[in-house]
């Protein structure tokens, strides 16, 4: 019992409910905080599913702290996909590059590519991340993952 009170402290203190939005003026600066907080999220949620096992109760806290973290980027009444975390993030600064920043006055639209070695072979995958603006701050919409065959929303 201890165990898991103890994770859902660390969860707690690792993206404090009602956190101050991420310190980004500009959609670029925005994404690139996400990528680092998702990033973190990922890590946190593959170390301790994987030490303790996939539970009900240790996926509930894993959700919770993906909720928090979206809290930080999304509009309040923001309703995402179903998680997925593994032992490489989807999102990750150090491996996804900003390709380009397309505003039009209070929407943007990142194009980003994330590139890592698997097995020797060089994976490529595209996003494009969808903001808009209001009150001054930027928020996040959407995550869609780009192929040849279309968009998938990833958020």
């Amino acid at each position: 019992m201890r165990r898991w009170l103890g994770l859902l402290l660390c969860w707690g203190l690792a993206l404090p409910a009602g956190a101050a939005p991420p310190p980004a003026e500009t959609p670029e600066g925005l994404v690139r905080a996400f990528m680092a907080d998702y990033r973190d999220w990922n890590d946190r949620a593959y170390r301790s599913t994987g030490a303790q096992g996939t539970t009900e109760r240790s996926m509930a806290a894993v959700q919770a702290d993906y909720d928090r973290l979206l809290s930080r980027y999304c509009r309040p009444d923001f309703k995402g996909e179903p998680i997925a975390f593994g032992s490489e993030a989807d999102h990750d600064p150090a491996v996804e590059t900003v390709l380009s920043v397309h505003t039009d006055g209070e929407r943007s639209v990142v194009k980003t590519r994330h590139r890592r070695r698997v097995a020797g072979l060089l994976m490529e995958d595209d996003y494009e991340y969808r903001l808009s603006r209001e009150r001054g701050r930027w928020y996040l919409d959407q995550v869609y993952y780009v192929d040849s065959e279309g968009k998938y929303p990833g958020l």
